[in-house]
């Protein structure tokens, strides 16, 4: 299930990112409407079933499982995506929970400087 989560999500990384500002190409933005419109209600669907409607994964402490869930969606907000949590909002929800985490805003603080200074 990782590697599908990761592959829906970090493909907008690779294309708008990686391809588009650091390879200077053009985007395949007909991709990520294709991956958005047929992996992405799939994948976000399952999840939606999955995750607890307050606290983290398995209860009120944030652990590794958590973070590892919370990972691909990070790059894919370098990339501008995000979540629509009017039709997922318990992902929402748990993804901002998430990163809301002092661990966690710890952790992205130099790494969303970095991506910054990458984009220009």
């Amino acid at each position: 299930a990782d590697s599908v989560i990761a592959n829906g999500v970090a493909v907008f990384f690779f294309q708008r990112v990686l391809r588009g500002v650091m390879m200077g190409e053009e985007p395949d933005e007909a991709l990520l409407e294709k991956v958005a419109s047929t992996e992405h209600p799939k994948i976000f669907s399952y999840l939606e079933g999955q995750l607890p409607d307050s606290g983290f994964m398995f209860g009120e402490d944030i652990l590794l499982a958590d973070v590892c869930l919370f990972s691909p969606f990070v790059n894919g907000g370098y990339a501008g995506f995000s979540v629509n949590g009017d039709d997922y909002p318990k992902l929402a929800a748990f993804l901002e929970r998430v990163r809301n985490h002092p661990v966690m805003q710890q952790v992205l603080a130099p790494e969303e400087a970095f991506v910054a200074g990458m984009k220009g």
